[in-house]
């Protein structure tokens, strides 16, 4: 199984709010547990890979959270809404700017 490259691009579904998140542990002290079992959020990896979020037993694994990417391309769509919601934030970017400078002009975590 692949796992997802850092940073994560998380989407506060009900507030519209894009963040990326740089690791394990920040997302699970940034996500609340109920929001992801709730399916909350929406998430892609660095690559812009869709990730699904869900909950495990923390007992058994030692982190509560887990990520699994659903496709192998780039979400078509992903750049378009990081522009938007950037732009919503008034900072405005210009859209052909490659994809990891992108990201790094999202806020991290609630910031």
């Amino acid at each position: 199984m692949e796992l997802p490259q850092y940073p994560l691009i998380i989407l506060v579904k009900d507030e519209g709010h894009l963040m990326a998140v740089g690791s394990l542990g920040e997302m699970e002290n940034t996500l609340e547990k109920i929001d992801v079992e709730n399916g909350e959020y929406e998430a892609w990896d660095s690559l812009g890979r869709q990730t699904d979020l869900s909950v495990q037993d923390e007992a058994d694994h030692g982190h509560w959270l887990v990520m699994t990417i659903i496709g192998n391309q780039q979400d078509p769509s992903l750049r378009a809404r990081i522009v938007s919601f950037l732009s919503g934030q008034g900072i405005n970017i210009d859209p052909s700017i490659p994809f990891g400078n992108l990201i790094s002009i999202l806020p991290k975590g609630w910031s």
